[in-house]
């Protein structure tokens, strides 16, 4: 399985429960202090990679169903996200561009929310439906990457590998540090590729998590609800696809430049390339990215899409740029 950095190591079912116990005491020092908690993984390896790499992963441990005997959570409530819809209201900008500098000073909110995340266990998280499931741990790995980002802020490096501010500097980000999240002790790197995509497998989860870097999609100012959650991933596929800073769509070239996530999750698109079937015999890599064509033939502008249904194009991936999305 691909990701953006790295191994990353496991833990026992019994190192878990230990480590619930440890955080539990490391979250009330840690609000009071003015920090959101997080934890690195006990593998102190570091990997230089500048982009994703194949990662050796252990399963999350299944979340219990809920049963009609266990009435607490048969009926749990979907968890509330307000507190961080207010943040995002705050400190995001239309063009999804965060202000750090800002959010640094008056953490207070993002803090509480990152807290509450690890205080939902699996029974509860069982309890709730797909829509809510998909919705916490989104606003999950997206308030924790603020959080890592304010920790850290300014993530400076030397410039020679990445940008010199950037989410890449801080190390272990993606697959060492941990934080507890519905009952379990997560890196970012577990709540995407070992929840997200294997239990939904739903492609419009790409266009909704954000890395803090200028190429990812834009931060939504507004948090993932059940309730709302096929509108806002619709809108944020479409947003996506249609920023030409993104991926762009160039007939006059023949051309269809895409963004490197289509390059790194190929599989996760690959049933949206029924859509654009010309593509899928043109070889090379505009038939091995025609999935993610097809994703752009479907939320992209719909002036493009007779142009991407023809095949008469060549696919090229964008580079990356990693530098720091910041106002």
């Amino acid at each position: 399985m691909k990701n953006r950095l790295g191994l990353r190591s496991t833990r026992s079912g019994l190192g878990r429960r230990v480590m619930a116990g440890l955080w539990t005491l490391a979250l009330a020092g840690a609000v009071a202090c003015g920090a959101a908690p997080e934890q690195t993984a006990a593998d102190p390896a570091q990997t230089g990679a500048t982009g994703p790499t194949q990662s050796v992963t252990s399963p999350i441990k299944e979340a219990p169903m809920a049963s009609p005997a266990n009435s607490k959570a048969a009926t749990a409530m979907p968890f509330d996200h307000s507190g961080y819809d207010a943040v995002l209201k705050a400190y995001v900008d239309d063009a999804g561009q965060v202000d750090y500098v800002g959010l640094g000073k008056d953490r207070a909110g993002l803090d509480a929310y990152v807290g509450a995340l690890g205080r939902e266990n699996q029974a509860q998280v069982a309890a709730w439906g797909r829509a809510d499931q998909m919705a916490f741990y989104i606003n999950a790995y997206n308030a924790i990457t603020l959080a890592r980002i304010i920790n850290h802020y300014p993530p400076k490096g030397s410039g020679l590998l990445h940008p010199k501010i950037s989410i890449r500097n801080i190390s272990g980000v993606w697959d060492k540090i941990t934080n507890p999240v519905g009952g379990d002790n997560l890196t970012l790197e577990d709540i995407e590729h070992k929840i997200l995509r294997v239990k939904y497998k739903d492609p419009r989860i790409h266009a909704a998590l954000v890395c803090a870097a200028i190429s990812c999609p834009n931060l939504a100012r507004e948090a993932y609800t059940g309730a709302r959650l096929e509108e806002q991933l619709d809108r944020e596929a479409a947003n996506f696809a249609r920023n030409s800073a993104k991926s762009d769509v160039r007939p006059d070239e023949k051309r269809v430049y895409l963004s490197s996530i289509f390059d790194w999750f190929p599989e996760d698109f690959e049933h949206l390339a029924s859509a654009v079937p010309a593509a899928t015999k043109a070889g090379g890599k505009t038939a091995e990215l025609a999935g993610g064509v097809g994703f752009i033939e479907k939320f992209g502008d719909p002036a493009d899409a007779e142009f991407l249904r023809s095949g008469d194009y060549k696919v090229k991936v964008l580079d990356y740029d990693w530098s720091l999305n910041e106002q």
